[in-house]
């Protein structure tokens, strides 16, 4: 069975900038998920010469705007009977609104550049702002321009991962019958010394 970072890496591969902008988009919504990965694999991608640096900041941005409109009409529209409703799948309390209410209140739409930038919760912040009625235009700049900040750190982060992450695979790969001996010798330590303390229970 192919691994997740396996099937983000073909996704990637086989639809370039496409996938990027639509995985951001879903990200940019607040829903949670393994974002760092499609980073890892576009930035590997830059280094073979299949992706330009640049177009993958600004897909990712484009994609985690769109995701942020789509957010922000979600918490404008449905409200706080939508966060009761449908919020765990967000992992997101009404407890987290109420904090997101006054992290707006004591800053205004500012507030959703440092939520970004700072990796504060981003769900609460995206439907929160929809949720209080702030200016949509003004969420989107605010946003936007955190977006681009964070899309282009993580595209750096991206490439370089991607560059030793290969290189250190193929440094190992002579080794990978011993590595993998080694995690099951570790395992297989950890679960007896486990079944030890239980008996002496």
């Amino acid at each position: 069975m192919e691994s997740l970072g396996d099937s983000i890496y073909r996704l990637i591969a086989n639809y370039g900038y496409i996938a990027i902008f639509i995985c951001l988009a879903i990200e940019g919504t607040g829903m949670p998920g393994p974002i760092q990965l499609v980073f890892m694999a576009a930035g590997y991608l830059i280094g073979k010469g299949q992706l330009d640096f640049g177009l993958v900041a600004v897909t990712a941005t484009l994609g985690n705007v769109t995701g942020n409109a789509i957010g922000y009409l979600i918490g404008a529209k449905g409200g706080r009977v939508v966060i009761r409703k449908y919020g765990r799948y967000f992992r997101l309390k009404e407890e987290h609104l109420d904090a997101v209410e006054v992290w707006f209140q004591n800053y205004g739409p500012p507030a959703a550049f440092f939520a970004r930038i700072l990796g504060l919760p981003r769900t609460p912040t995206i439907l929160g702002a929809g949720v209080a009625r702030m200016s949509l235009g003004l969420f989107l700049i605010f946003s936007g321009l955190g977006d681009f900040v964070w899309s282009v750190f993580w595209t750096y982060v991206g490439v370089f991962s991607g560059i030793y992450v290969a290189e250190i695979f193929e440094i190992l790969k002579p080794f990978e019958v011993l590595i993998v001996a080694a995690l099951v010798v570790v395992v297989a330590v950890v679960l007896i010394i486990r079944a030890l303390k239980y008996t002496h229970r």
